[in-house]
């Protein structure tokens, strides 16, 4: 694992001399009819934009009040071959060229936060960043701390606060989050949410619910393509002054070349059904936001340079899950009756969907490694390390009467490293776990301890690897609380797939389903977490070719962490790992 660090924090201000266009227009009430429980339509299906900007069609809009461009002449217009949704008449096109910093459409439908969260509300909108982004410096290169870049804001006109959506850097990866902007006295500072891998070519679906407060009762979560990535309780408005939502594309002007960005099926409502941008407005059906109650479970799954578009009708399926981030076509909504309201309890009536179960033919199946700790010592293992002991204990255990109790801390190495792990593999006992063809499922399960530190850096707690990979082609890394697989060690930037939250004090259990191959048109693989098929089968390749010849791989489970911070003193108990060649086979039981 690489141990490159983070880059810097994007600046909390974008800057002043901004010029406000045109004048505020009323919302009709047709437009805020088209839906149950949409309170504003901001779709740009009216087919106009905002009176006063020099480019686009019509002379005025029912929708936003005003564009804000600065830094440079961008260009806005409402287009007709890049659609959400096959029920979109219009997306929006906003193009910055080099050295422009904003092209931002400010909705007409505002609301005042106040200091006891009384005022809710439901946001959504799809962002399709085109193919002229990943030119200059790099994708990566340009989503930084010094390249920002800001699709969506929640915030007044004079000031800059509160939330934004903004991309970022995380090992070298482009990331979005959603985090706060302003002051805030409670010394949380951002307190982001990971909004999951920023992708060219291919439709990023967002939903934001937040009661807005200054001071106590503020909720605020985020949905990307109909996965629960987070909640929070801090205060999530710097000022009671009139908010708005603003859409489009915002960047720091030392972009040099033109990149594009598309909005569509942008709402604010009472629900998740009602501002669900997955689905055309015009739709019968309902849609039951995934339980906020229930742990987040997983990020969007969309890989860099994905090219699919979805454009078809929306059809009935089932609640939102993760599988929903691996669509390309058909849109789904849920048959349920059951409907959100603005109420985070309400939403929590509708419980996470179970992971499929395995078909009668595929179970119960076999193991061909086990590792779950019940001969009462390591000897399942070729290796155990650390510089601080690896022990088994009896308790907490998630299956059977014994579990490892692995700990790491500041300054203790092992291998010129904090690490504290099990190993099987070629290398240290002439086994390989997993050899090129093979596909098999990989079962693991880990307990943080409550005072389990929170990594701003790298920290992984399983590794897929040979005995020369050096950093390997899948691991299961850990970092700002967040699970996610990374794959491919030798490409940049580093693929990167976001599994779900960290729960400490609490059972965390992981499948991998994978098919070993160095050929990315072969080799794939698919993730379970907390009983949820949380990744839907991605292609990638999950061995290497060293002088052209496949690496086999060995499985390596507990802590191992980056030196360079100081983190404290960790402890993580390894319990239930299993390889097999059924899900059945790996599973554990249901707590």
């Amino acid at each position: 694992m690489s141990s490159r660090k983070r880059s810097s924090r994007l600046p909390v201000a974008l800057g002043l001399g901004v010029a406000l266009l045109a004048s505020p227009v009323v919302l009709p009430s047709s437009a805020s009819g088209a839906d149950t429980g949409v309170t504003w339509d901001g779709s740009f299906d009216d087919g106009g934009v905002p009176a006063g900007t020099i480019t686009g069609g019509g002379t005025g809009s029912s929708q936003y009040s005003k564009i804000q461009q600065w830094g440079g002449a961008g260009t806005s217009s409402l287009v007709t071959d890049r659609r959400r949704t096959a029920g979109s008449t219009h997306a929006l096109k906003a193009v910055l060229p080099a050295g422009a910093a904003r092209e931002q459409w400010i909705s007409d439908r505002t609301w005042t936060p106040d200091a006891t969260g009384s005022v809710e509300s439901w946001s959504g909108f799809s962002l399709y960043l085109d193919e002229d982004w990943d030119q200059g410096k790099g994708l990566a290169a340009e989503v930084n701390g010094s390249s920002w870049f800001i699709p969506a804001e929640w915030r007044s006109t004079g000031k800059d606060g509160s939330l934004s959506l903004t991309g970022t850097s995380v090992e070298g990866e482009p990331r979005l989050e959603l985090r706060r902007r302003g002051a805030f006295a409670d010394g949380l500072g951002n307190d982001k949410i990971d909004a999951g891998p920023l992708v060219t070519g291919s439709w990023m679906d967002f939903v934001v619910h937040v009661r807005w407060s200054t001071a106590g009762g503020a909720v605020r979560e985020l949905w990307r393509d109909g996965v629960l990535l987070g909640r929070k309780t801090s205060s999530n408005a710097s000022s009671t002054a009139a908010h708005a939502l603003w859409v489009g594309p915002a960047q720091a002007t030392s972009i040099t070349h033109t990149r594009t960005t598309f909005v569509d099926n942008v709402r604010m409502g009472s629900s998740y059904a009602a501002v669900d941008p997955a689905r055309d407005r015009a739709a019968s059906t309902t849609v039951t936001a995934p339980s906020p109650s229930s742990s987040p479970t997983a990020a969007a799954t969309a890989t860099p340079k994905a090219t699919a578009t979805a454009t078809s009708t929306a059809t009935a399926s089932s609640t939102p899950t993760a599988a929903a981030a691996a669509k390309s076509a058909a849109t789904p909504v849920a048959t349920s009756t059951a409907t959100a309201t603005s109420s985070p309890a309400a939403t929590a009536t509708t419980a996470p969907p179970a992971a499929p179960a395995p078909t009668a033919s595929s179970a119960p199946g076999s193991l061909s490694f086990l590792g779950d700790a019940e001969t009462g010592n390591t000897s399942q293992w070729c290796d155990a390390h650390s510089a601080v002991g690896l022990t088994t204990v009896t308790s907490p255990v998630r299956d059977g009467r014994y579990a490892y109790r692995t700990e790491v801390r500041d300054g203790a190495q092992v291998y010129g490293t904090e690490r504290s792990e099990l190993a099987n593999g070629p290398s240290l006992c002439g086994k390989d776990t997993y050899t090129v063809g093979e596909e098999n499922f990989t079962a693991l399960s880990v307990r943080p301890a409550a005072d389990f530190p929170k990594y701003s850096h790298w920290s992984l707690v399983a590794q897929f690897k040979g005995p020369h990979t050096g950093t390997p082609p899948l691991q299961i890394s850990l970092i700002n609380d967040t699970w996610a697989v990374l794959g491919s060690g030798r490409v940049s930037p580093r693929p990167r797939w976001t599994v779900g939250a960290l729960e400490r004090g609490a059972w965390n259990d992981f499948v991998i389903h994978a098919k070993w191959s160095p050929d990315p048109k072969v080799g794939w693989f698919a993730v379970y977490y907390q009983g949820q098929l949380v990744v839907p089968k991605t292609s990638t390749a999950t061995m290497y070719l060293d002088d052209g010849v496949p690496t086999p791989l060995f499985l390596s489970v507990g802590q191992y962490r980056d030196t360079a911070p100081t983190s404290g003193t960790a402890v993580l108990h390894v319990d239930a790992v299993k390889v097999g060649s059924t899900l059945a086979a790996v599973t554990p039981p249901k707590l």
